[in-house]
């Protein structure tokens, strides 16, 4: 019936707004009490705007809640991030780094002189500053991409086995389907490179190593023309560069991606997709870190 709907939505929309304005600013509150302990020599990485830097607070804080580790962030601004809003992050996440659109563009402007391809792909989609820009700027041979719209939920296990290994392997979120710029089999046979399947660069465990300049132009020379969906050529040279390197894969599907109400009981992690993903993320999210994060521990004392 036409009342019950409208009735529906507004009560979603009420409990959104309450998520939002009431229970965001206690976790956002709670983000700035880091972990006092030497930090993980494998730096996190995270591409937030204006509208998304709040949510990425969360993503940050959460996942080091639950891993139990403090690590080396830097946030990078896609050039939206004003002087007011680089402080409040600086604030509300102490000891993180923020790459400025600017320190990119001057670094970027001499790492891809040579990559004529790379540079129109990286100036065109703002996304693809992703996949340059972080590798670019991490401090250590391996490095976590993590999105702003990704929150987690449990220990983190086979996040900290590969951190605590030496190991090189590169590892994914796993796609609830194909999400590549163009259908993967006719890639495959542009660029003579065996994709693996359903790559997500929502959550990315990566190696330096993985990620090559020179792959990354000659495979965009061969796509460059005939891509269907630019916004996800970022995700499709993620995944070309480690399918070539071929060392690692893909993370059980407890790191869920779902379009679902709410996360399955066992999900360590999701990732927020869709159309209708911020009301989904904001309904499930804030209140479920507010009872995981700080009422069951406190009552738990």
């Amino acid at each position: 019936m036409p009342i019950l709907k409208t009735l529906r939505s507004a009560f979603r929309r009420s409990l959104e707004l309450i998520s939002i304005y009431g229970i965001q600013p206690l976790i956002l509150r709670a983000a700035r009490e880091r972990r006092n302990e030497p930090e993980m020599p494998i730096s996190v990485h995270m591409l937030v705007s204006s509208k998304t830097w709040k949510m990425g607070l969360m993503a940050a804080y959460s996942f080091e809640y639950f891993s139990g580790r403090r690590w080396p962030f830097l946030i990078h601004d896609d050039g939206t991030l004003d002087e007011a809003i680089q402080k409040q992050i600086r604030e509300g996440f102490p000891g993180c780094r923020i790459v400025t659109r600017a320190e990119a563009e001057a670094l970027e402007s001499e790492r891809l002189k040579n990559y004529p391809a790379c540079r129109r792909n990286r100036s065109t989609f703002n996304l693809s500053l992703k996949f340059f820009d972080l590798p670019a700027f991490a401090p250590h041979p391996r490095f976590i991409v993590l999105d702003s719209d990704l929150l987690f939920y449990k220990r983190p296990d086979e996040i900290l086995k590969w951190a605590d290994s030496d190991s090189s392997e590169c590892w994914f979120n796993h796609d609830s389907k194909e999400g590549y710029a163009s259908p993967g089999t006719a890639i495959e046979k542009a660029v003579n490179i065996k994709l693996w399947d359903r790559v997500n660069s929502g959550l990315c465990l990566l190696h330096q190593d993985a990620i090559s300049l020179d792959r990354s132009e000659r495979c965009l020379l061969a796509l460059e023309n005939w891509v269907r969906t630019p916004a996800l050529l970022e995700q499709t040279l993620f995944a070309l560069n480690a399918s070539d390197f071929n060392r690692g894969g893909l993370l059980p599907r407890t790191y869920e991606i779902s379009v679902t109400q709410f996360r399955h009981p066992k999900a360590i992690a999701r990732h927020y997709i869709s159309t209708n993903k911020w009301t989904m993320l904001y309904l499930e999210g804030p209140p479920s870190l507010l009872w995981l994060t700080i009422i069951k521990p406190f009552l738990w004392r």
